[in-house]
């Protein structure tokens, strides 16, 4: 007859290894969101009178309202050239004024992806290690369940 102990041992280990490849499976997997966390673009709208960068989401009823104003040839749709984000502007705008609300809308865009990124970061973070930690921990826990019922069969005598 097989020691009841090497069982246990013999199971022990078996879940060790599963574990690890679990912790890296689930790693690999999951790293992505933690790394290069997923930031929904964003369109950039600058008023002649406030000068101040307003972002709003693309394809709502604002971005709506502009690609209207861009067909009727008011407003000006210009890609900023480092993170493909549109700009609107009005197309009275003088070239030097222009540049200047280019510089600004890539300001605040850049200010927005380091925020976000942060943010979306230190959701991932956790979510990730309770992907990582949970699964094995609930199959260990359920296994020593299912052994300390088994032993409980087990004849004293």
């Amino acid at each position: 007859m097989i020691n009841g102990i090497a069982w246990r041992r013999g199971f022990f280990r078996v879940w060790m290894v599963l574990a690890v490849l679990w912790a890296g499976f689930a790693l690999l997997v999951g790293w992505g969101s933690v790394a290069n966390p997923y930031v929904p673009g964003r369109d950039v709208a600058i008023r002649t009178e406030g000068e101040v960068p307003e972002l709003f989401e693309d394809y709502g009823q604002l971005h709506q309202a502009f690609e209207e104003r861009v067909r009727a040839g008011t407003t000006r749709k210009t890609a900023l050239q480092r993170y493909g984000f549109n700009l609107y502007t009005s197309t009275s705008l003088e070239p030097w004024k222009y540049h200047e609300y280019v510089q600004k809308a890539e300001t605040a865009v850049a200010d927005y992806i380091q925020a976000e990124t942060a943010s979306r970061r230190s959701q991932a973070i956790p979510q990730l290690a309770m992907g990582v930690v949970l699964p094995p921990l609930i199959v260990l826990v359920l296994g020593w369940a299912i052994g300390w019922a088994i032993a409980g069969f087990r004849r004293t005598a």
